[in-house]
């Protein structure tokens, strides 16, 4: 089923609806079986009243404050389209009209917490009552990319999937009748789109990347060493607030601002930072091999800039591997980029030691 999402801005949403709000009801709607597929907002109850015919799709998503100005006009032009009592439930109303299987959810945003009183079962009992869902995350590919791919998958006339995406983090949805659960068919077709998808795929459950990790930390109770060149600070400030164990299984974290403070901070060998011609490629090598042996930890983890040039080195006792990327976004845009990389490869590289894939 698609959805259009209306929205009339309050002043208590209008700097977090986009950032904060549409993204969360979005994935919750992928959950039970709702794509978004046009997001339009309005800034006065007048215009929001004009275009309300928004509100023939199959399913439309409004969100408005009951206390704004204009609010029983807007829902006296709800009820027009839709031939049923409004219905109450946790934070909002919802009409559905059996007859004609459209649906109508008005969400009342007098705050941004109004999303965490969402019932998920509420919604899958109105949108997905019989579906069984198996969920597919990815990292390093678009959205775009991968309908592209799955495109070329034959799919079952009553399986359906969504994508949302975060930048490069990405959550497949598969939704399919209960009927198929742990069916040969059901079976077949999500390990096609693993074959096909294995390098980017980092989970099979709902997970957002740090807490994947934070899963795996538990589960190996390995400790990491962290070199970094340049997000300032911003990677470790990221890493200890959205993982747990910080503390237990970060070795240590070092932020470099010149080569020179390698020989304090990490014992490095002077000789090699004096050697005549050193390389890039050889400073960082190097400087994954002399973390893994100052804390003893288990792997280490170098982030480096050079001009346009974004290096990410990791490494165990078995190997070392360098990473290389040219970017030309925002300096912001590229080190959230290089950050959730990091974590992406961290992901892969402890699942891989364990046999996991």
């Amino acid at each position: 089923m698609n959805s259009n999402i209306i929205a009339l801005k309050t002043q208590e949403t209008e700097q977090d609806f986009s950032a904060i709000i549409e993204p969360k009801i979005t994935q919750k709607m992928a959950e039970v079986g709702v794509e978004i597929t046009k997001s339009i907002t309005f800034t006065s109850a007048t215009h929001l009243q004009k275009s309300m015919f928004y509100l023939l799709e199959a399913c439309s998503i409004v969100f408005v404050s009951f206390s704004c100005d204009g609010f029983d006009s807007i829902l006296g032009e709800i009820n027009k389209f839709y031939a049923v009592q409004s219905k109450d439930f946790s934070c909002g109303k919802y009409w559905h009209d059996e007859a004609n299987n459209r649906f109508c959810l008005l969400f009342n945003i007098e705050n941004t917490n109004f999303i965490h009183k969402i019932d998920d079962k509420f919604l899958k009992s109105l949108f997905a009552p019989t579906k069984y869902q198996t969920v597919i995350k990815t990292f390093g590919i678009s959205d775009f990319e991968i309908k592209k791919a799955l495109a070329k998958i034959e799919k079952p006339n009553e399986f359906e999937y969504f994508i949302t995406s975060n930048y490069l983090d990405c959550q497949i949805n598969i939704l399919c009748p209960g009927d198929f659960y742990n069916s040969k068919q059901l079976n077949n077709y999500v390990q096609t789109i693993y074959q096909l998808l294995e390098k980017y795929v980092y989970s099979d459950k709902p997970l957002s990347l740090y807490d994947c990790l934070q899963e795996i930390l538990d589960i190996r109770n390995i400790k990491i060493s962290f070199c970094d060149f340049f997000t300032a600070g911003k990677f470790q400030y990221i890493l200890k607030n959205n993982l747990k164990s910080y503390a237990k299984n970060v070795a240590e974290f070092v932020e470099i601002f010149d080569n020179s403070e390698l020989v304090k901070k990490i014992s490095f060998k002077q000789e090699i930072l004096e050697k005549p011609g050193l390389k890039q490629d050889e400073l960082i090598y190097e400087t994954a091999v002399c973390l893994l042996g100052h804390k003893k930890s288990d792997i280490s983890v170098v982030l480096f800039k050079d001009g346009d040039k974004y290096y990410i080195a990791m490494g165990d006792d078995e190997a070392i591997h360098l990473y290389k990327y040219t970017f030309t976004q925002s300096q912001n845009f590229i080190t959230q980029i290089i950050i959730q990389t990091t974590i992406f490869k961290l992901i892969k590289k402890i699942k891989k030691n364990s046999g996991l894939f």
